[in-house]
């Protein structure tokens, strides 16, 4: 402790000493206090990003970001040791201390003397600082202002001395952002419209700056509405690829949304089959008419069909120059095997075809058949009985109905069709049943000539009735010639248009002569009587 003291004493001792001789020399001397020098600092431009010119786009949130400030040296002095601290306004924070002062080390733009790479700041040379921050999530875009203090060292006599610090002010900008798209209706980029309808077409989007969005729709460049929601509706008109584009903004920045539109014209196909069912045991034909309102071009048709069927001949077809609602027909063979009546089965009908733009369709059926039985009636031995009936004779035809097909004729019945000459009777229809396949089948039916027939060969329609397998019913007509005789008639020698013939039955022919026989003995009787 004493030694403390005695070198205090030591040293105010050689101050006093010291200033005594100063004071005690022929000319006045005074003493020089030297103040720190200072240099002029111009901010020059600040950009998020990394030197020289890396700008990057910083949003709220975003961590360890790069702010560059670039700095002039605005003076004749060389610096060297350049320090900045940037103390930061929020919604700003340093990346490393989390705090509100940032520092960073200044690095020369200009690099001097290629030997003396020393990373001093050279006279009127320019420097960067570049600090590593934080943004708060809340941040919102505008201006924030900072104090940027610059900490340095600078040249004189060949040593570097600590320059004034000096503080200059910062503008640090947080950038507009454009809006964000939400959601979007329909999700999917490409759509295909028909003629005739419609789509509600809707965008919702947000501004992280909270401004105000609009919503702007243009059609192929036009713009066709406002609003968060849009309607398009395709006409005939519209045919082909269309662009639909909504554009959000803020009215500064904007994002867009774009759908591609495809308008066609609805393919309507029209069928039509010359029959729904197919025989068991034959070769069918089908015609098959195809009708289209927007094929052109070359349509390719083509058959299949299911197992046990069998397409005779061609399957597959090409037209060619055909056009809009034009009618093609084709026309296939197809046997059925007689093991699948009662069945129904599929035949399957492509259509291949293009429209006027471009586009491509297929297009499938499966159109049904009902695999039927098939029944053909043969009359044979057809008798007239007796074969030159007279006018007023009842007569008969009989004859045999043979089946040829390969189901039975259901509920079979012949009968005469009512004709001018005839006169019918109960036996005139004769029920036969059912007529099974290759089983002769009887009949019999009988009329009556009328009386006032005329001699000559008339022309009598026999019909008959029967249900197939499918409870349909039908008809067959057969011709039946036959020559009338008229007694009476051929007496009259042939007057009997001057007046009206008397017609008599044998059996009334019969009692007329045994009353005339007796008439005529009574009177040989009476008259020898008187002789």
């Amino acid at each position: 402790m004493r030694n403390m003291k005695n070198k205090t004493k030591t040293y105010l001792l050689l101050s006093l000493f010291i200033l005594l001789l100063l004071i005690g020399s022929g000319e006045k001397k005074y003493l020089k206090v030297h103040s720190a020098p200072a240099v002029e600092f111009i901010v020059e431009n600040t950009f998020w990003g990394n030197p020289p010119n890396n700008v990057i786009v910083v949003n709220p949130g975003d961590t360890n970001v790069p702010l560059t400030i670039v700095i002039r040296n605005n003076s004749s002095e060389t610096l060297r040791g350049v320090i900045g601290e940037l103390s930061l306004p929020y919604p700003f924070k340093d990346y490393i201390t989390e705090s509100n002062v940032s520092k960073a080390s200044g690095q020369p733009v200009e690099s001097g003397d290629v030997l003396n790479q020393t990373g001093d700041i050279l006279p009127s040379g320019s420097f960067t600082l570049t600090f590593q921050l934080n943004i708060d999530d809340d941040a919102k875009k505008g201006v924030y202002y900072a104090n940027l203090t610059i900490y340095y060292n600078i040249e004189e006599n060949g040593v570097f001395i600590p320059g004034e610090p000096q503080t200059v002010g910062i503008a640090i900008r947080l950038p507009n952002r454009s809006p964000v798209i939400y959601s979007v209706n329909p999700t999917a980029a490409t759509l295909t419209v028909p003629v005739g309808q419609f789509v509600n077409f809707s965008c919702f989007a947000n501004d992280p700056d909270g401004d105000n969005v609009t919503y702007e729709w243009t059609l192929d460049g036009d713009t066709v509405g406002y609003g968060q929601n849009y309607t398009y509706y395709a006409t005939k008109d519209d045919v082909g690829s269309h662009t639909l584009i909504v554009e959000a903004s803020d009215g500064n920045l904007s994002v867009t949304n774009s759908w591609t539109i495809i308008v066609v014209i609805n393919p309507t196909t029209i069928l039509q089959i010359s029959t729904n069912y197919l025989y068991g045991g034959s070769a069918n034909l089908i015609t098959i008419n195809i009708t289209n309102n927007v094929w052109i071009g070359r349509v390719q048709v083509s058959l299949t069909v299911q197992q046990y069927l069998v397409i005779i001949g061609n399957s597959s077809w090409t037209i060619n120059n055909v056009k809009p609602n034009d009618t093609i027909s084709i026309t296939a063979e197809i046997f059925a095997p007689e093991a699948l009546i009662g069945q129904t089965m599929q035949v399957g009908l492509a259509v291949g075809y293009s429209d006027n733009y471009g586009n491509s369709y297929t297009e499938n059926y499966a159109i049904g058949f009902v695999i039927r039985g098939k029944i053909v009636l043969r009359v044979y031995d057809i008798i007239v009985s007796p074969s030159v009936p007279k006018a007023g004779e009842k007569f008969s035809i009989s004859g045999t109905i043979l089946n040829v097909g390969n189901v039975k004729a259901m509920f079979t019945n012949v009968s005469l069709i009512p004709n001018p000459i005839l006169k019918l009777d109960y036996e005139s229809s004769s029920y036969v049943g059912d007529v099974d396949p290759n089983s002769p089948v009887p009949f019999t039916i009988t009329a009556y000539i009328k009386p006032n027939t005329a001699n000559d060969t008339y022309t009598i329609n026999l019909l008959i009735k029967f249900t197939d397998d499918l409870y349909n019913e039908h008809n067959i007509t057969l011709n039946i010639s036959i020559q009338v005789v008229n007694y009476q008639s051929n007496q009259g020698g042939g007057n009997q248009s001057s007046g009206t013939s008397t017609f008599f039955t044998e059996g009334e022919i019969a009692l007329i002569g045994i009353v005339i026989a007796v008439v005529a003995v009574g009177s040989i009787m009476y008259f020898r009587r008187r002789s």
